[in-house]
């Protein structure tokens, strides 16, 4: 007799969940990523939706779900909020803060689509109001005199595809 995950209960023969455990933690894990991007996007701090968090993940919902709810409401706040307007150093520490409270570090959240904006986003504001803070990794490609680097990428080739046209097939020797 399998036990459900949610509740604790006997779920039955061959199952691991009640249908009815499953509707309402899928639905509590809506409300969990709701209110982390609405926490986003008001600047709210972790605390303010905390008890509300916390109340629906103490309702039987497994960590591990909890914590992808989190991150992914945050992320989503997040890229919405940096797509919308370059944000300021204070902005991004606040928004920081947010996943912080949540129990996140920055690994946690640094391949998710709203800390990809949130850097960005505040790069972009960086350089707006001439507060850059210039790139100190390698650098691959010459800069013009009085150019700053601001970003930089590892391991990014770059190409680009030209088609050979008659002329230029010929004087290549490629016809």
């Amino acid at each position: 007799m399998g036990i459900c995950r949610y509740c604790g209960l006997r779920a039955g023969w061959f199952s691991d969940a009640h249908d009815s455990c499953i509707e309402k933690a899928k639905k509590d894990l809506e409300s969990i990523d709701a209110s982390m991007a609405d926490a986003v996007l008001t600047g709210k701090t972790y605390s303010a939706v905390s008890s509300m968090t916390e109340k629906l993940i103490g309702s039987s919902i497994p960590d591990d779900q909890a914590r992808s709810a989190l991150q992914s409401g945050w992320s989503k706040g997040a890229e919405l909020r940096c797509k919308k307007e370059p944000i300021s150093l204070s902005e991004f520490s606040e928004i920081s803060d947010l996943y912080k409270g949540a129990g996140f570090k920055a690994e946690d959240m640094v391949k998710t689509p709203g800390f990809r904006a949130l850097t960005l986003s505040y790069l972009i504001w960086s350089v707006l109001n001439d507060q850059i803070d210039p790139y100190q990794g390698p650098i691959k490609f010459n800069l013009q005199a009085g150019e700053t680097p601001v970003f930089g990428l590892a391991n990014v080739l770059l190409s680009e595809k030209k088609p050979l046209t008659p002329m230029s097939a010929a004087t290549t020797g490629q016809a």
